[in-house]
């Protein structure tokens, strides 16, 4: 023990050294990643919704984007020695990130999710030319970016072991002394990934550009990694697409959008490698990397067609999404590096990483952003839906009188449209739309307003979902008796509770049992006698073409003869549901009164 901590003594000031002068480096990132973290630990401990959650979120967004932002700035100024700090050039840029942000987050979580990650692709990119973005393309580029390549993965290993040994040492520490350790699992990991990750990985960060310019031997683990990970990897995705194209061709049948995954993965992880081994290319012994970058890009440009195709046909028929206007984006790009990396091998790399950063900011904000292409889209489809089904009319909403009944497709679509809108846009985006409907915002559910809100839409628009011949589920209507329904029980002798258990099992009152079987109400008054049907063929009718949920109370009930006595069927609430498209009702489930004579 006292051979520890004499060896700690020893090598601490060396470390306090190392770890000052890399603080002094990377002040700007540093900072950054020590702010997102401790904005991250504060959003554990607070509940989704409030003012401080929503202000965090945005600091963590913001502090993220900071981390490769200041890296690069200060990798191009370490390269190019400007006479002014260049470092200083990033706060203005993450001040008014931060205010472009909604002041609400929640009122738009998707849409700035998407920009952020997009910003984060794009500055990531920047990175990795940061230090070499004028001049011909040299060694020193490859060789810069295959070091700190190799130095995050390195940190990433160190990190994970590191925080699982210390996630058991705490979780030892308290079960032995009973301690209550309610978010320090969570915190401690956070620091580990949030500050100790970026300390050791810019503790490997080069500082000598001259020296990468030197033609170093290809290092072996890169090497055996790529040839014995990444290329069968390729291989094996190559097979399936390709076969799968070939299936497309004989079933003549477009292919599916979910084709798209697999065509992305294989496209990330082929590049990589291309990438990787780019310095092989020009070497007689390394035959099978010349192969691999001669003929990848060959096997791409088709399956990056056939990711075209799949996603332009979701678009014909659905419209533009994020998702789908950045596959298309994808697409496209990964056409053009396969075009440019047959064409023109001498190209180098360079522009791979500068052109993918360019596409990033072109579609994270702008006319051209995929926020604002998808916008447009699905506002245009939202329009044509409620055109067709005679809701709007000279782009004025026009709710129907009585409810009526969609077709499950044009429902759903509807739904699916309105609740897409809200959920990455904000209500803001379908505000002037709906206006006319004067929606309560204050009954939407703050966590899952999309929903809550597109479900008060299709109630203010009297629609329901139309059962169609494939069977689909239909949510079915429900009408409840209006509330504080006073009841006169003169000429009534008994009277007899039901409630919804009648869908589960039969309930007996008195001596009457009664179920709901079958979409009927039956009712007998001995086990032995066969289920007698209660007619109420007319009751659901008229229920069916009322336009409120609530009921008054004489269109709730029923008058009913059984075995030679007289019942009063009072309803408090009832579930129907269409059978098929011509209009016939079932009963789900009911609470009754039965009132007997």
């Amino acid at each position: 023990m006292k051979g520890v901590l004499h060896r700690i003594r020893e090598t601490w000031p060396d470390f306090q050294d190392a770890l000052i002068q890399l603080v002094g480096r990377f002040p700007w990132m540093l900072l950054c990643a020590v702010t997102g973290t401790g904005a991250v630990m504060d959003l554990v401990e607070r509940k989704s919704g409030t003012g401080w959650y929503t202000l965090g979120s945005r600091i963590s967004m913001t502090a993220a984007l900071g981390v490769p932002l200041f890296f690069a700035l200060r990798i191009w100024q370490e390269r190019r020695q400007p006479k002014f700090p260049v470092e200083l050039a990033g706060l203005p840029l993450l001040v008014g990130y931060f205010f472009w942000q909604s002041a609400e987050l929640g009122s738009e979580p998707e849409i700035m999710s998407i920009r952020w990650a997009l910003l984060m692709v794009g500055l990531h990119g920047c990175v990795a030319v940061s230090g070499f973005m004028s001049g011909a393309e040299s060694v020193g580029f490859w060789q810069f970016n295959r070091r700190i390549f190799s130095r995050f993965c390195l940190a990433t290993l160190y990190t994970a072991v590191l925080t699982l040994g210390l996630e058991l040492a705490l979780l030892s520490a308290g079960k032995l002394f009973e301690l209550k350790i309610r978010l320090g699992y969570t915190h401690l990991f956070l620091v580990m990934i949030g500050i100790f990750h970026p300390l050791f990985f810019l503790a490997g960060v080069p500082r000598n550009f001259d020296a990468l310019e030197m033609d170093e031997p290809y290092p072996k683990p890169l090497k055996a990694f790529t040839q014995i990970a990444l290329a069968p990897l390729v291989a094996v995705f190559t097979v399936i697409l390709y076969v799968y194209s070939l299936k497309i061709i004989g079933v003549h049948s477009w292919p599916r959008g979910w084709v798209a995954l697999p065509v992305l993965l294989l496209s990330g992880v082929g590049i990589l490698a291309a990438l990787l081994l780019h310095p092989l290319r020009n070497q007689p012994e390394q035959r099978w990397a010349r192969w691999f970058i001669n003929y990848f890009p060959r096997a791409l440009a088709p399956l990056s067609v056939l990711l075209l195709l799949s996603l332009w046909q979701r678009i014909a028929a659905y419209g533009v999404t994020e998702s789908r206007y950045l596959g298309m984006v994808a697409g496209g790009w990964l056409l053009a590096w396969s075009l440019v990396s047959v064409i023109r091998q001498n190209a180098g790399i360079r522009w791979v990483p500068v052109s993918l950063a360019l596409v990033c900011f072109i579609t994270s904000a702008g006319p051209w952003s995929a926020g604002s292409i998808s916008r447009q889209s699905q506002l245009r489809q939202l329009v044509g839906l409620l055109e067709r089904g005679g809701l709007m009319l000279d782009g004025k909403i026009r709710p129907p009188e009585k409810e009526t009944l969609l077709p499950s497709k044009e429902y759903e679509s509807l739904e699916s449209t309105l609740k897409y809108l809200v959920a990455t846009h904000g209500r803001e985006v379908v505000r002037e739309i709906f206006d006319g409907l004067l929606l309560d915002t204050s009954k939407v559910e703050g966590r899952h307003f999309s929903w809550s809100f597109t479900a008060q839409v299709m109630g203010k628009l009297r629609l329901r979902k139309m059962q169609d011949k494939t069977g689909k589920y239909i949510p079915p209507p429900e009408y409840k008796l209006v509330g504080g329904t006073e009841l006169l029980l003169d000429g009534f002798r008994r009277a007899r509770f039901f409630n919804s258990s009648l869908v589960r099992k039969e309930s007996l009152g008195g001596d009457l049992w009664m179920k709901v079987e079958k979409g009927d109400l039956k009712a007998r008054f001995k086990k032995e006698d066969p289920w007698e049907k209660v007619p109420l063929d007319a009751l659901f009718a008229s229920l069916n073409m009322q336009n409120e949920r609530e009921i008054p109370l004489e269109k709730m009930s029923a008058d009913w003869e059984i075995g030679g006595r007289s019942f009063h069927l009072v309803f408090t609430d009832i579930l129907l549901q269409h059978s098929n498209a011509d209009g016939t009702l079932n009963l789900i489930r009911c609470s009754l009164l039965l009132l007997e004579r």
